[in-house]
């Protein structure tokens, strides 16, 4: 597995030298207002899947993407991280969690990016003896409710604020979010920044994010989809990331979204988890560190997971006993297929050797057998077809031996009637058709139709020049026909 993870990485790595950071409104790379609020991270588990992270539940940090993730939080937890950035820009951030009960949570968080120092000069560009920095600061109360087992509601409200020497901007949003629970996947939904407002001389406006947690086994999938600046721009963009957990507290990832290329690793127990995740972009390695401290597990916690755990081991009960049902079933089909293959196989041999014995009639009642059990048997049809070849030859031979018995009789009206009941099966036999002729020349021979029987017997002649009875009774009816004259 851990192979497939770098190939995975070795193709993001290919893809990223087509991708291109696109364009804002302004016209330049440097991305879109407020933007260190929706594309940056706030844990760097999430760093090293790309920030694919909407549909994530159960972490402090979820806030920053939705704030329904916290739903599902039952401790009391803090979360930190740090992102050293370029020109001595730092980003860090600060989490706190902490549970009313197992249906309801409260969060606090602080996120701030502070720029690097800079020089202040006055409209001559002269310095005039200090530096100052440019500092976002973000504030977020969450909330969170379980409204059922499986779905969960947030609300964020942002307080932003932005100081730069004697500059001060201020403004008020609010963030609300979905997630939906299952065994296998998670799907999260989000508004950001519900109302539009102005921040400086910049137009914010919501951004919509839906993301979906796939978890197989060990492996874990992320995937989000999001639209940036709604009304104005609609920048659309995607994220996507892959967890895959070798030992029960230590996982790999990888990920990767518009901008950039990513990877890390996480350490984890049940009070305390370390991540570190790396991003390779078009101007720098980013490096990304973030911890995690919970305590205070609330009793309905420690219940839950016991009922999650059983519920877990029915449901992996209920599928065993499925997956046996249905493998028993497929036993006795096989069982109940090769009971009939072999009673099959057998009968085919008793027909094969009536057939050979010339016994048609037995061998082609156990071949009807056969085939009404099983009726694309093709070596039972071919067989039989065979039977009813041979039977019906046989049939004509008896007939026509008995035509010719009774013609010797001299009993020509009956070979006649023996004769004719066969005849749309031996159109082309000589010796039926040189009887048949043969009898006819006889009963007109006898009724006294000369020329009647004169035809025939040309029939005769033509089928077999040297026929002599033919010649000669036709000489003889040709003598009779001039005497009469």
């Amino acid at each position: 597995m851990f192979c497939f993870l770098i190939i995975i990485f070795l193709f993001y790595q290919n893809l990223f030298s087509y991708i291109s950071i696109p364009y804002n409104h302004t016209g330049s790379y440097a991305g879109l207002p407020m933007e260190f609020l929706s594309s940056f991270t706030l844990n760097a588990r999430s760093a090293g899947l790309g920030n694919a992270y909407t549909g994530c539940s159960g972490d402090i940090s979820c806030v920053y993407w939705n704030p329904a993730g916290i739903s599902r939080n039952y401790f009391n937890e803090i979360s930190l991280i740090s992102v050293p950035l370029f020109s001595d820009t730092q980003y860090t951030g600060v989490s706190f969690g902490f549970p009313f009960s197992n249906k309801q949570i409260f969060g606090i968080t602080l996120i701030r990016l502070i720029s690097g120092a800079a020089e202040r000069t006055n409209s001559l560009g002269e310095n005039l003896g200090y530096t100052f920095r440019d500092t976002y600061s973000a504030y977020l109360l969450s909330y969170a409710i379980n409204y059922s087992s499986h779905t969960g509601f947030g609300l964020n409200f942002k307080y932003i604020n932005q100081t730069m020497d004697d500059y001060y901007e201020k403004t008020y949003n609010f963030d609300l979010g979905l997630i939906i629970n299952s065994q296998n996947n998670n799907i999260g939904f989000s508004i950001q920044n519900v109302l539009p407002f102005t921040f400086g001389r910049e137009k914010i406006n919501p951004d919509i994010r839906f993301g979906i947690v796939h978890t197989d086994k060990k492996i874990k999938i992320f995937t989000d989809f999001y639209l940036l600046d709604v009304f104005d721009w609609n920048v659309f963009r995607w994220s996507t990331g892959i967890e895959y957990n070798i030992f029960n507290n230590f996982s790999i990832r990888t990920g990767l979204n518009h901008r950039e290329i990513t990877a890390g690793f996480g350490i984890f127990t049940q009070k305390l988890s370390f991540d570190y995740g790396v991003s390779f972009n078009k101007i720098d390695i980013l490096h990304k560190f973030s911890i995690n401290f919970r305590y205070g597990y609330l009793i309905d916690y420690r219940v839950k997971l016991l009922e999650e755990e059983i519920e877990k081991f029915d449901a992996e009960k209920k599928q065993f006993l499925k997956t046996t049902e249905q493998t028993l079933k497929e036993i006795k089909e096989q069982q109940e297929k090769l009971k009939i293959m072999s009673f099959i196989d057998t009968q085919l041999t008793f027909a094969r050797q009536n057939f050979e014995a010339k016994k048609y009639d037995e061998s082609k009642k156990i071949l009807k057998q056969i085939i009404n059990i099983q009726p694309d048997n093709s070596d039972a049809n071919l067989l039989l077809k065979e039977i009813e070849k041979i039977t019906s030859q046989e049939n004509i031979s008896k007939k026509y031996f008995e035509a010719l018995t009774y013609y010797n009789q001299q009993k020509y009206d009956i070979a006649l009637d023996i004769l004719n009941s066969i005849v749309s099966a031996v159109t082309d036999n000589k010796e039926y058709n040189i009887l048949l002729y043969l009898t006819k020349a006889q009963i007109y021979l006898r009724d006294k139709k000369f020329s009647e029987a004169k035809d025939v017997l040309i029939e005769i002649i033509k089928i077999e020049p040297n026929h002599e009875l033919a010649t000669t009774l036709l000489k003889r009816i040709q003598n009779i026909i001039d005497l009469n004259k």
